[in-house]
């Protein structure tokens, strides 16, 4: 666990660490305060035949599709699961779309179905952090400390992924000028030495 301690000085104690068994139902009643996320659906199941089931998917501000998982302990396959969960909803589009325009009519449409994975977690570390920034994927891990009646929400790593989507096409072109300058320039000075 964490070595954040928090210390009542009015009554001159160290506030005990809560039990986090509860963290989805505290996890669905702050995520739009604290994770500015609307919570669309909760423990979402993939498939009729299997136990896979997205704990909590959601819209951020911007209309992009946000899957929520919690981690208990360090050694879970959660950020796995969530890049599974990433690939399925890029796969079954539709499917999304659909429980998109249950929750509002004409919302499906207009949704990014490019997810972004939030890992919510009780403890993280170096490999972490490490596999985290590696992958081709926006991911946010967010540790969680537990007192008492509080509970403190702790960004560890938040590392947005720009793909093409994300990218202007005046942006690109201009990425795509520059990239060809420089090629253009390396040829020159390579024939000029020859």
């Amino acid at each position: 666990m964490s070595d954040i301690k928090l210390y009542d000085l009015k009554n001159q104690k160290v506030i005990r660490q809560v039990n986090a068994l509860d963290v989805k139902n505290i996890i669905s009643q702050c995520a739009k305060d604290i994770l500015h996320i609307d919570i669309i659906a909760k423990d979402y199941v993939l498939d009729e035949n299997s136990n896979d089931a997205i704990s909590y998917l959601g819209l951020d501000e911007n209309l992009r599709v946000v899957i929520i998982e919690y981690r208990y302990g360090k050694f879970t396959s959660i950020t796995k699961k969530g890049l599974y969960y990433i690939d399925y909803i890029k796969e079954h589009i539709s499917r999304f779309k659909m429980l998109f325009n249950d929750y509002e009519k004409g919302l499906g449409d207009k949704v990014d179905y490019n997810a972004r994975l939030v890992v919510l977690c009780d403890d993280a570390n170096a490999y972490d952090h490490y596999a985290i920034k590696m992958l081709p994927y926006t991911i946010e891990l967010i540790q969680l400390h537990f007192y008492e009646d509080n509970i403190a929400f702790e960004r560890i790593i938040n590392v947005p992924r720009r793909g093409i989507g994300d990218m202007s096409l005046n942006a690109l072109k201009e990425e795509s000028r520059e990239s060809n300058k420089s090629l253009y320039e390396y040829i020159k000075d390579v024939n000029e030495e020859d």
